[in-house]
């Protein structure tokens, strides 16, 4: 298959060998697949790092199941699919709290494990999430990690609700997500943003 493999040489497309599922994991082909900061992180700055090298990048994608492996309870191959990035273990204290995404092993999709830009990922079944029609790929692929994270911060953590006043620093990918979600659940928004390539954007017209 093809994949995108960060090495010490940095970003490239090459060709890699087909990833075989495991015991209790689901093949998914990527129909879609998100660019989170992190990714922008590893390739270019090298502020983030992966658990090693060569891997493949990416976390934030959404396609169809290919094949289930070796005792997987996942959805019938040809479903589409969005995948959870954080692959928790589903044993320990917190996962047994309803807290996976502070598992304490916790990997994730392309920074731990080979991610998702690829013709195909292996994934644990129960990071599916089947996908209802009205939904397209790409908003599917990045629900699961810049709207998932922002709806955790404003809603479940922040407590955001009709009438709240809310002010969301950095209207970045995440921040703009935050602004979305918040004002969707009536709340009066303040965006705050210093860099001015942010307030200005790039483009000429």
């Amino acid at each position: 298959m093809r994949a995108a493999i960060l090495d010490q040489d940095g970003l490239r497309v090459r060709e890699w060998p087909d990833p075989v599922p495991a015991p209790g994991e689901v093949l998914v082909a990527p129909t879609s697949a998100g660019v989170c900061g992190s990714d922008v992180h590893l390739v270019l700055d090298g502020t983030a790092q992966p658990a090693f090298r060569p891997i493949i990048l990416g976390h934030e994608p959404a396609g169809r199941v290919v094949a289930l492996g070796p005792g997987a309870d996942g959805p019938p191959p040809g479903t589409r699919v969005a995948v959870i990035p954080i692959v928790s273990c589903g044993r320990c204290d917190r996962c047994r709290a309803s807290r996976s995404t502070i598992c304490r092993t916790r990997r994730c999709l392309g920074v731990d494990l080979h991610g998702c830009w690829a013709d195909l990922v292996a994934v644990p079944a129960r990071n599916l999430i089947v996908l209802p029609d009205t939904l397209s790929d790409a908003l599917a692929a990045v629900a699961t990690d810049c709207v998932a994270t922002a709806y955790h911060a404003a809603i479940t953590r922040g407590g955001v609700r009709r009438g709240t006043r809310v002010a969301v620093w950095g209207v970045g990918g995440l921040g703009l997500a935050a602004v979305a979600i918040a004002n969707a659940h009536g709340a009066t928004v303040v965006a705050i943003e210093g860099a001015a390539h942010m307030i200005a954007g790039d483009r000429n017209d």
